[in-house]
């Protein structure tokens, strides 16, 4: 909490605030689970862009690219992430999404689980197998 405590909350300075902090107040809340879960979703796009703006703008890259099976059918988060990049960087930054981003989360994981060019290695021993196996089965 920047500032100070907030007594009026029973928030102390060294408190973390979060995007659940109402759910701390001693009142009866009623919350229902889409609240709960919007809330959720929008606490971990907040972490997630906030991440990304700052090791884009550190390393000076303008186009941020978003990967994995975090972003499969979830509209919501998308939006979120490139409306918080836009608002951070002052319309500088623009947050990107792929089309396949389970597949491509999945080769990142790989890329940065080995040497780099072992995994690449790897990955058009694969392709030549696949086209191989293609050509097999069309004659």
């Amino acid at each position: 909490i920047y500032g100070g405590d907030y007594g009026r909350f029973n928030l102390k300075a060294s408190t973390v605030a979060s995007a659940f902090g109402k759910l701390v107040m001693h009142e009866e809340l009623q919350v229902s689970p889409a609240d709960a879960a919007a809330s959720l979703l929008h606490m971990i796009g907040a972490n997630i862009a906030q991440l990304a703006y700052l090791c884009a703008r550190e390393h000076g890259v303008s186009r941020i690219l978003f990967a994995g099976n975090f972003l499969r059918m979830n509209m919501t988060s998308a939006i979120f992430l490139s409306s918080s990049i836009n608002y951070w960087s002052q319309g500088k930054m623009k947050a990107l999404f792929l089309r396949h981003e389970g597949y491509f989360g999945s080769l990142g994981a790989m890329l940065m689980s080995k040497d780099t060019t072992t995994a690449c290695r790897e990955v058009r021993n694969d392709d030549k197998r696949q086209q191989q196996q293609q050509q097999q089965q069309q004659q």
